[in-house]
């Protein structure tokens, strides 16, 4: 039996802020990664198996997590293995670690590997508690009569400069705003397929080092509730981008990325549903114009009461 001390299911999480030392790739979004961790909940099972899954107001793409895998005891170190990967196989997140138990003393050493259109890998260590602590964790609170943090399952149909795409599924999650940021929340919408024709990401807020970040869009609340998004003027090639398919002169047709320049998200969260419009302009990394259209149809993921 892998769990020679294990007779019962074990639910453990992470407590206070880990450390974080980058392995490969690009060093962006270290506050990203220590929300995917710090309140991160670890279940351990008898059969030899464990479930990861990081805080709901965690900054993750929904289809590469919960993690789950295979752990065994060796010599009091508890070895595990887990990877989640999307329904396209073109992205995936991977945990590859260690837990050391002692006097009641959970000590975390793992290399998280996520991988889409960029790789980065890094290495953390945490302390994990078998007790709920909830410290530092944002409170949910209303907006607009819904609860924050909150999570759409979406789905996108439009037209991207001549080429109609869709159904694409994503997410759209309500989240608490960070310390720098001036809007009411933060608003994230993600597609799955993050590298094909009307594949979308745009953020109110990108977050990064210690708290701090850009925000690249507004979000205004209507008197009927409606959220939009918007922005203007934008140069940041991040959010909102998408993907293309273009003609390029003495090339062909191409599929590229889309810096989008100015826009507008609106969205009406109604109840369990959601339903929304996107339109945007920007241009391509080749220099070309781009027009964005699309539809949102969503279903919420988790209910706060």
């Amino acid at each position: 039996m892998p769990f020679e001390h294990l007779e019962h299911i074990l639910n453990l999480v992470g407590v206070g802020e880990p450390h974080i030392t980058f392995l490969k790739g690009g060093q962006w979004g270290p506050e990203r990664t220590i929300g995917v961790f710090k309140g991160g909940a670890w279940t351990l099972y008898t059969d030899g198996t464990f479930l990861f899954q990081p805080p709901l107001v965690a900054d993750v793409r929904d289809d590469l997590y919960p993690i789950q895998g295979t752990c065994t005891l060796v010599n009091g170190i508890l070895e595990f293995q887990g990877m989640q990967q999307s329904e396209s196989g073109t992205a995936s997140s991977a945990l590859d670690g260690t837990m050391k138990m002692r006097y009641g003393t959970v000590c975390l050493d793992v290399i998280h590997t996520v991988a889409s259109s960029m790789q980065q890998i890094v290495r953390v260590t945490q302390m994990l508690s078998s007790k709920l602590i909830v410290e530092d964790q944002p409170a949910p609170f209303s907006i607009a009569g819904f609860y924050i943090p909150l999570v759409y399952s979406i789905v996108l149909a439009g037209n991207v400069d001549g080429n109609t795409f869709g159904p694409l599924n994503g997410s759209l999650k309500l989240l608490p705003p960070g310390r720098a940021d001036s809007n009411p929340f933060r608003l994230e919408l993600t597609t799955e397929y993050t590298r094909s024709t009307g594949s979308l990401f745009w953020t109110s807020f990108l977050q990064y080092l210690h708290g701090q970040g850009l925000q690249c869009s507004k979000i205004t609340i209507c008197e009927d509730d409606q959220v939009i998004l918007e922005t203007l003027e934008n140069v940041n090639p991040v959010s909102p981008s998408w993907f293309t398919t273009q003609v390029v002169p003495a090339i062909g047709q191409i599929m590229q990325g889309v810096t989008g320049e100015q826009g507008q998200l609106a969205i009406s969260p109604r109840a369990e549903h959601l339903s929304g419009t996107i339109h945007a302009k920007g241009t391509s990394d080749l220099g070309q114009n781009s027009i964005y259209q699309a539809q949102i149809l969503g279903q919420i993921l988790n209910v706060r009461v």
